[in-house]
C-alpha cells in the first residue's frame, strides 16, 4: 500500500496544483489585499502562477501544496 501512495503522490506532484489548491491560494490572496486593489481573476492567476512556479521539484512545492490543501479544507469547512 505504501508504494501505491508514493506513486500516486508522485503523479499528483507532476500534474501540478489542483483546482482546490489554486482556489485556496486565490482566496488567501483575496483576503490579504485591500478591497479595491485587484480582481478575483487576478488573484486566481497569481495563485496559479505561484503554485506552478513552486513545482520546480523543491521542498517548497510540497510545503506550498500542504498549505494550500489545508486552506482549501478550512475554506470548505467555513462555508458550510
Amino acid at each position: 500500500m505504501m508504494r501505491t501512495e508514493s506513486a500516486r503522490e508522485a503523479v499528483d506532484a507532476a500534474a501540478g496544483p489542483s483546482h482546490e489548491e489554486i482556489s485556496a491560494r486565490a482566496y488567501e490572496l483575496y483576503m490579504e489585499r485591500p478591497v479595491d486593489a485587484g480582481t478575483e481573476v487576478g488573484d486566481w492567476l497569481r495563485a496559479e502562477r505561484e503554485l506552478l512556479n513552486a513545482t520546480n521539484g523543491s521542498r517548497s512545492y510540497t510545503t506550498t501544496r500542504r498549505r494550500a490543501t489545508r486552506l482549501a479544507v478550512e475554506h470548505d469547512l467555513a462555508s458550510k
